[in-house]
């Protein structure tokens, strides 16, 4: 299953990339009827490039795309599957789908649809799958907190999984009255694994054989930093006169006691054979890195797909070349390289080594140079298909600001050193998680020749 939130990264499209986006789009349903999904919930990403697309794509789609507060503004029904019932483990699933009130942004007049509150919503669907399933799910575009109020009021509710967010993390099963939510991190970077032994009761409980042992761990390490501590002597006496060293210990001693008595509690429970009550969940997350070997035919669709959105990427270079050709384009405020390297040409030199001054050359090498989803951190100035050669590269002015003026009149400043906010529009976890400002900050400083 999928909560939602992967055709589009965002909730809106770009006008001039909505080809390219729409491409990707179709690319990624392909590889998921090819990984034989249950269901797929629709959240406000999914109706990125509107309403009709979205319909037109679910035509091509092997799997359910569920969707309960999305309905017709003349009918109330659903546009969609409002719910689908599964057979698991000789267990009927019945899992339903909540785009949320952020998807409302997405619809326009002529689609003649609304989204319904969940409090309306919820209780329709609800009513319907209590009749015959045992275990029900719920796929989520709401916020959060609504997720947790959804968890509070219906305790027949048993397991959300919620879609993920530009700020997305993996996030482990956390009980909320009977409800388990959990999320994993955004874009498919991991694949959550929920291990459900489900009993007649339909509420989740405590594996307490499992907390006696994590809790004789905890002790174990408490200890050992409280004898530490008393290895010197007394730490009553040896921190007499410095209160916050006084105060860790104390504050170890009673963390110790609290544990060694709750380890006496579960002692007893299991002994009487309560170590195991009701139904239980074990997660994990499966990090999908590159490392992993590509299934071939998912990666024939890949590549498939990568060509396709640089071709529209071609197209739409020359499209932007006729309107530039046509309309009356403001003189560029970045010179470009090159113009740098007149003044400053052993800064020019030493940049030239590094890595920025390729970056453009690694789009082109793998065929991806008219991809507008990569271009603003590949170039220097305004994303554009149609930038000159010397643009071409996250260059000086990438970092020190568009020197049009400086060039012009060199009293003009320009910035020295870039913050750390420049560096991080395009240095994200998501494209590169092993950067330090700082550090990496040291490794590009210019060699400065005083003119």
């Amino acid at each position: 299953m999928d909560a939602g939130g992967l055709l589009f990264k965002a909730a809106t499209i770009v006008p001039d990339q909505a080809p390219q986006e729409q491409a990707a789009a179709a690319g990624i349903v392909e590889a998921y009827n090819l990984m034989r999904y249950d269901a797929v919930g629709i959240t406000a990403q999914e109706l990125a490039a509107g309403l009709p697309f979205l319909r037109g794509l679910a035509k091509h789609a092997a799997f359910p795309w569920l969707n309960a507060d999305l309905v017709s503004r003349d009918t109330g029904r659903p546009l969609f599957a409002p719910s689908i019932a599964r057979k698991a483990g000789g267990v009927t699933v019945g899992i339903f789908a909540l785009a949320g009130p952020g998807a409302a942004a997405n619809l326009r007049p002529e689609d003649q649809a609304t989204i319904l509150p969940w409090q309306e919503a919820v209780p329709r669907v609800l009513g319907q799958l209590k009749k015959s399933a045992g275990l029900i799910i719920l796929l989520s575009g709401l916020p959060a907190a609504e997720n947790e109020a959804l968890a509070q009021r219906y305790p027949e509710l048993h397991l959300i999984v919620q879609a993920g967010d530009d700020s997305a993390t993996n996030q482990p099963p956390r009980q909320v009255n009977n409800t388990l939510i959990l999320r994993t991190e955004k874009q498919g970077k991991s694949l959550g694994v929920l291990d459900i032994a489900w009993t007649a009761s339909r509420k989740w409980g405590e594996d307490r054989a499992g907390q006696l042992v994590s809790k004789k761990n905890e002790l174990d390490r408490v200890a050992w930093f409280v004898r530490s501590h008393q290895r010197k002597g007394d730490p009553q006496v040896l921190y007499r006169n410095d209160p916050g060293k006084l105060k860790i210990y104390q504050e170890l001693l009673a963390q110790e006691r609290r544990l060694a008595g709750e380890i006496k509690r579960l002692e007893k429970e299991v002994a009487k054979g309560t170590g195991q009550s009701d139904a239980l969940a074990d997660n994990r997350f499966l990090a999908l890195t590159t490392e992993l070997p590509d299934q071939p035919a998912v990666l024939a669709i890949v590549e498939k797909t990568t060509k396709s959105v640089n071709r529209l990427g071609q197209e739409l270079a020359r499209v932007q070349l006729e309107r530039s050709k046509r309309e009356a384009v403001e003189q560029r405020p970045h010179v470009g390289w090159q113009r740098c390297a007149e003044c400053h040409r052993t800064e020019a030199d030493f940049w030239r080594q590094g890595r920025h001054a390729r970056a453009y050359e690694t789009l082109r090498a793998k065929n991806q140079h008219f991809n507008q989803a990569c271009l603003p951190c590949h170039v220097t100035g305004p994303a554009s298909t149609t930038l000159p050669e010397s643009l071409q590269a996250v260059g000086c002015e990438s970092c020190h600001g568009p020197g049009r003026d400086h060039s012009a009149n060199p009293t003009q400043s320009m910035i020295k050193q870039p913050p750390a906010q420049t560096c991080l529009g395009c240095h994200t976890p998501e494209h590169d998680d092993n950067f330090d400002y700082s550090r990496d900050l040291t490794r590009l400083n210019c060699p400065h020749v005083k003119p």
